[in-house]
């Protein structure tokens, strides 16, 4: 894609025990569209599973099945922290606008993003030293409701996630635990919101609405969701990146250079 200052930046994070693969088909369909595009395989994932033993002192293999409660949360706080800090020197060297970010996650990566973004708006910006308040939308495939290791309940109560960020869900509406999970994230958000708009086509008015909410008649969840819908969910996500986050004129995801983080 391009690679200037008005350059959206997506994060995809993919499921447990999936893979950067599992966007095999979207990621270079972003990127065609013009976007920033970072797959990462999040630890004990792909090829991220070889990790330093402490006492040891030797590398290790280190799969998804041996993950514990605490590898989850470090993969919201430390290895997102890692992403930033390489996309904050392709913001900084003028390569992308890591204030336009984007981050979709596919269930643990969904609670992966919500996570990140809430840390993201918690963290103080400074007068003149912009080091937070990136994430601008999510797009959040069959998240659940909780997630080990975690702060997905706490998180949902944020402000960020409650009314402010844009925030796009998709879940199999046939499977009724990952769609009751989904609503519950839904209707977290659009009681707060109240995005009704009784005069307009239901087109139109989701086109206004900050909150997206899709639940294809299937059973499938997460990749497999993706794959078996990947023409109209990749048109779709599109269409909401662009909305909400690509052609936004308010000032508030204008590019800015920001503070290398320690």
């Amino acid at each position: 894609g391009a690679a200037d200052k008005n350059t959206v930046t997506v994060i995809l994070l993919h499921e447990f025990k999936g893979s950067r693969k599992d966007f095999s088909v979207l990621a270079p369909y972003l990127a065609q569209q013009g976007y920033a595009v970072m797959v990462p395989d999040l630890r004990g994932h792909g090829d991220s599973t070889s990790r330093l033993d402490v006492r040891s002192r030797k590398v290790v293999k280190f799969e998804a099945a041996d993950m514990r409660k605490n590898d989850f949360s470090q993969i919201a706080r430390h290895d997102m922290g890692a992403l930033r800090r390489f996309l904050v020197a392709k913001n900084n060297a003028g390569e992308l606008n890591l204030n336009k970010l984007v981050i979709l996650g596919m269930e643990m990566g969904a609670g992966v993003a919500i996570d990140w973004a809430v840390y993201d708006w918690s963290f103080p910006d400074y007068v003149g030293v912009k080091q937070s308040k990136d994430v601008k939308a999510l797009v959040l495939i069959s998240p659940q409701r909780t997630y080990s290791g975690l702060q997905t309940s706490q998180s949902l109560k944020h402000g960020a996630i409650q009314s402010l960020l844009p925030i796009m869900i998709v879940v199999g509406g046939a499977d009724r635990k990952a769609r009751s999970d989904a609503s519950y994230i839904y209707d977290k958000m659009k009681s707060v919101r109240r995005e009704e708009f009784p005069d307009l086509s239901p087109a139109e008015a989701m086109e206004k609405r900050t909150l997206w909410f899709f639940q294809p008649e299937t059973t499938l969840q997460s990749a497999k969701l993706l794959k078996a819908m990947a023409s109209k969910l990749r048109d779709t996500i599109h269409k909401f990146i662009d909305l909400r986050v690509a052609s936004d004129t308010s000032g508030a995801t204008a590019w800015v250079e920001h503070a290398t983080p320690k």
